[in-house]
């Protein structure tokens, strides 16, 4: 019973987690090249390049 209970609550942990981290924006402090290639921009810590 209580190896049933461990079981669900790390099936219920891996179920919540994003399996592409990608598709949740770029991680704080990193940088990238601008899409016209000009530049660069700078990840912000809401997760979204500016």
């Amino acid at each position: 019973m209580k190896f049933t209970i461990a079981l669900a609550a790390l099936a219920s942990l891996a179920a919540a987690t994003p399996l592409d981290t990608s598709s949740s924006g770029c991680k704080p402090g990193t940088y990238a090249c601008t899409p016209d290639k000009t530049g660069w921009q700078v990840c912000d810590v809401t997760g979204k390049y500016v």
